[in-house]
């Protein structure tokens, strides 16, 4: 039998929630509706694929590379395209991606998938995050220290949760579930 475990389980997720936390309430916010709506228009819909119905709101940089929520970096996308992306890097997704949600396994012809990644890129218009030193300044040792604490905290979590298991599994607690 094949043991599962769930992304949001894991400590590395955990990791990267909370960097992705820090990250999302450091970066500019400055996105309105009006700019969704420009984009819509602009695009025609899914900044990626060009479908009418793009209701998510997907970052051209991710979050986690310090992607800000304003206009440029910010593209309306449909629910296929936005979860086959992910936090992936958008041309490498768009040209490359071998998911089932991804352009090509939706018959997209490379010029095609080529004439909308042009597209983006008039609207991303030389668009750079900032490193993360740049984004949090003189707080950037403070920013480190947290990521740090943050790595202790998940490794003695490790260390806490393998006893409890290990002394559950002795005293025969994981036998509670068999029938």
């Amino acid at each position: 039998m094949t043991k599962v475990r769930t992304q949001t389980g894991s400590f590395a997720y955990a990791r990267y929630q909370l960097k992705r936390s820090i990250l999302e309430n450091a970066v500019e916010n400055d996105y309105t509706t009006e700019d969704y709506e420009d984009a819509l228009e602009f695009f025609g819909g899914c900044a990626f694929c060009g479908t009418k119905q793009a209701p998510r709101k997907d970052h051209l940089v991710p979050v986690i590379q310090r992607g800000d929520f304003i206009p440029r970096n910010v593209v309306p996308a449909c629910q296929k395209c936005d979860d086959s992306k992910g936090q992936k890097e958008y041309h490498e997704w768009m040209l490359n991606s071998n998911s089932r949600r991804s352009l090509k396994a939706r018959g997209f012809t490379d010029e095609r998938i080529g004439e909308r990644i042009k597209l983006i890129e008039k609207w991303q218009s030389g668009y750079k995050p900032m490193t993360e030193a740049e984004l949090f300044g003189k707080d950037y040792p403070k920013y480190q220290e947290i990521l740090q604490k943050m790595e202790q905290l998940c490794e003695e979590a490790k260390r806490l949760t393998s006893r409890v298991r290990s002394r559950n599994r002795k005293s025969g607690i994981d036998e509670r579930a068999k029938p």
